[in-house]
């Protein structure tokens, strides 16, 4: 129990990664074509991308279940900073290419996954002790 309390941040972020692999598993495109998106967007939609989400997520979590070493806590902010800048910068380019962006506001999904990045960024910077 107190290794689920000192590494707590870091299992949550895992187990969000792991649902937004599942998310993005769903045989329907995620997000809908829009004039001007860029093609590398297409990159969620394919199941490659949902399993490499699932798999990042549950190699941070097995990491994190464990007494988190210095490169063990490396591992698990680079993993889950890439999955979760990407899916931040995937959302708002693709609700900025949105006709109506500047009179409606930003969807939902661009707005948790900046803030879990941003939540990351903070965590690695002022949060977790590793074991020696």
């Amino acid at each position: 129990m107190q290794l689920f309390k000192e590494n707590r941040f870091w299992i949550l972020t895992s187990l969000e990664t792991i649902f937004l692999g599942l998310t993005f598993s769903n045989p329907k495109p995620y997000l809908k074509p829009i004039v001007g998106d860029p093609s590398w967007m297409g990159l969620v939609d394919i199941p490659l991308f949902s399993f490499a989400l699932v798999l990042v997520g549950v190699v941070c979590l097995t990491i994190c279940l464990m007494p988190l070493s210095k490169f063990g806590l490396s591992i698990v902010t680079f993993l889950l900073s890439l999955v979760w800048i990407f899916s931040s910068i995937v959302f708002i380019v693709h609700d900025l290419n949105m006709p109506d962006f500047f009179i409606a506001y930003p969807h939902i999904d661009a707005t948790l996954s900046t803030f879990v990045a941003i939540r990351i960024t903070i965590e690695a910077g002022f949060g977790t002790k590793y074991y020696e």
